[in-house]
């Protein structure tokens, strides 16, 4: 345990002076290379402090001024005692962020060695960096140590001040120094208050910044399923959702107004989660399915501990794992205001290593093997990533949502995020390849793992990913953008009028469309997903196969490889008793399709007499 840990420790027991008041103050600033400039505030008390209700307000004076050129409310964060919030700068690299739960991006860290700091309760200035109203030149210096600047340096606040400088315009630094210096772009203390780096008993551990949640458990006596990992309430129950009325909209929009309509599916229930429950709800949405203890990590497959996930000391661990953005944050996602930025649907847990290769890269083919996850593959020329086989149209599944979901609406503070196969075309709002993620798409279909992770995010966000509840979707929405020609001429096959047939009875059901496109082979496949297992030959055009003798509802799933794409279906045939004259035949005869069933009673009692026939003639 470290010195500083003992310390507060022995204060807040011991019940010292201004420590067992709420002392909210100024605890580190980090003014590193190029965007990586951070403060930390800390709460030295001995009870938790609503920094909102109490009108908490971080001020920045640039170049001397006494007006704040920037400020930031606290509003929404409720620091629990002996927890910090980390504010950083939005383009700061991840380790400028923070070990903290407790964190935002905000344009007060736009400083400079020579710009001034205010923590400001209630319209009242309770500490500072810097002296108010006077411009040093190019740092903060002190006459007493040759070593502090408040430029390419990281100070600390002492382990023995306990409560913040209110006299703004005092001489800074004041005498005695207040802070210990440390070497610039050290980062390794910013998420806990005190001089030394965070150790591992250091985090946040109390409520991730959101009021009246508590650790995870429900239970202040027991530990949370991860560390700083919040307790998160469902607002929705999954078994109360009718799918189809869910997606009533999308189901009869055409094809043109299909990606709108889904937006609007989507966004109309979204709720807004801090970055801390993202820890607590990944635990849930991607637990390893054989064992409750751990989550599956997206790129390397394995299955690892929830509670060794990279929060507090355990950030530096290569081997913990972390919140992965499928959608790099680089790409448009620059402060966890917006509503992308914690959005659970692009969110995965991650090896931290590996996760750090992939970087923001895009997704395409080709490239070596990754080292530690040999599974994936990057190409650094290209800069571009390959997860392994088995996730790689959970990925394109999400990112077909991110890019349906965001299109530009200032409620959710997230720009217009967009897909795009011209590497060549990219911004800092785009992502690639679409036709590479449309294959993996419709290569690697939709799993249980997949449907149980859309299930938990919807009772807890209120929205979900459509493109896994109707996979369809997809073709439809992106197959034109990658081959419009052969788009143009797809059978778009919707088997969505009653079918039945009589018990006992044989079952044709063609798919074959009426117009073939021209120069393109089409591979048929069809599987049987309910009802009592039936013999079938799956690689033909035509379903054939005969009706079980009880009642029942058959269902098959159809896939047709066109070679650039394929298309998913599925069909559902009701087995009746007795009832021939409804179920003679029936053929739906759409332009885009067709297919019939019919019943197989003459024909083989036809070939039933050519055999007796030729029986009889060798008899002779």
């Amino acid at each position: 345990m470290k010195l500083k840990k003992l310390l507060f420790s022995c204060l807040i027991a011991a019940g010292f002076g201004s420590v067992a008041q709420a002392e909210v103050i100024f605890t580190e600033y980090v003014e590193g290379s190029g965007h990586n400039k951070a403060i930390e505030i800390s709460n030295l008390g001995s009870s938790q402090v609503d920094l909102g209700a109490q009108k908490y307000q971080v001020r920045l004076h640039s170049n001397g001024t006494t007006e704040n050129t920037n400020s930031l409310d606290l509003t929404g964060f409720v620091l629990p005692a002996g927890a910090s919030l980390v504010i950083y700068n939005s383009s700061a690299d991840a380790e400028f962020q923070g070990t903290s739960d407790f964190s935002i991006s905000s344009s007060v860290t736009f400083f400079n060695g020579d710009d001034a700091l205010t923590l400001v309760k209630d319209g009242t200035i309770v500490d500072r960096i810097g002296q108010f109203g006077v411009d040093p030149g190019s740092a903060w210096q002190s006459i007493n140590d040759a070593d502090f600047s408040t430029r390419d340096k990281t100070i600390r606040r002492l382990d023995s001040i306990s409560s913040g400088d209110e006299n703004a315009q005092a001489v800074f630094p004041n005498s005695p120094l207040q802070w210990k210096t440390f070497a610039q772009n050290t980062f390794d203390g910013l998420g806990c208050p005190g001089e030394g780096a965070c150790s591992s008993d250091s985090g946040n551990t109390d409520n991730g910044g959101e009021s009246g949640e508590g650790n995870g458990s429900g239970d202040s006596s027991q530990p949370a399923v991860c560390l700083n990992c919040p307790e998160v309430d469902k607002i929705l129950d999954n078994s109360q959702l009718v799918m189809s009325d869910y997606y009533a909209d999308a189901l009869s929009a055409d094809k043109a107004g299909l990606k709108q309509t889904l937006n609007q599916i989507i966004s109309r229930s979204h709720k807004k989660l801090t970055y801390a429950q993202v820890w607590t709800v990944l635990t849930e949405s991607d637990q390893d399915p054989v064992n409750s203890n751990n989550i599956i990590e997206v790129y390397t497959g394995w299955s690892v501990p929830k509670a060794n996930n990279a929060s507090g000391a355990q950030s530096s661990d290569q081997d913990a794992w972390n919140r992965e953005h499928i959608w790099p944050r680089s790409r448009g996602l620059t402060t966890d205001e917006a509503y992308a930025f914690t959005d659970l649907h692009h969110l995965k847990p991650a090896d931290v290593s590996v996760n750090a290769a992939r970087a923001h890269f895009d997704f395409a083919l080709g490239g070596v093997p990754l080292d530690e996850a040999s599974t994936n593959s990057i190409n650094l020329d290209a800069q571009t990533f390959a997860p392994r086989d088995e996730v790689k149209g959970d990925i394109a599944r999400i990112l077909f949502y991110m890019d349906t979901r965001y299109q530009g609406d200032s409620s959710d503070l997230t720009p217009d995020l967009q897909l795009i196969d011209d590497l060549s075309q990219l911004s800092d709002t785009k992502v690639g390849r679409l036709c590479t993620l449309l294959a993996w798409h419709n290569q690697d279909v939709v799993d249980s793992f997949e449907q149980n992770r859309n299930k938990v995010i919807y009772e807890y966000q209120g929205n979900r990913n459509p493109f896994i509840d109707y996979p369809e979707f997809a073709n439809l929405v992106y197959a034109h953008e990658c081959d419009s020609e052969t788009d143009n001429q797809l059978p778009d096959i919707v088997f969505n009028h009653e079918i039945r047939v009589n018990a006992g009875e044989y079952v044709n059901l063609d798919a074959r469309p009426k117009q073939h496109p021209v120069g393109t082979q089409i591979k048929y496949h069809w599987q049987q997903i309910g009802g009592s297992q039936v013999s079938f030959k799956p690689e033909l055009s035509a379903l054939y196969f005969k009706a079980p003798m009880d009642a029942q509802t058959l269902t098959f799933l159809l896939v047709l490889d066109y070679g650039h794409t394929k298309l998913d279906k599925t069909v559902a045939i009701t087995v009746v008793e007795n009832d021939k004259a409804e179920n003679e035949q029936n053929t739906d005869q759409s332009d885009t399709e067709q297919y019939s069933i019919r019943s197989g009673s003459s024909s083989f009692a036809f070939i039933l007499f050519f055999i007796i026939l030729m029986f009889n003639r060798r008899l002779k």
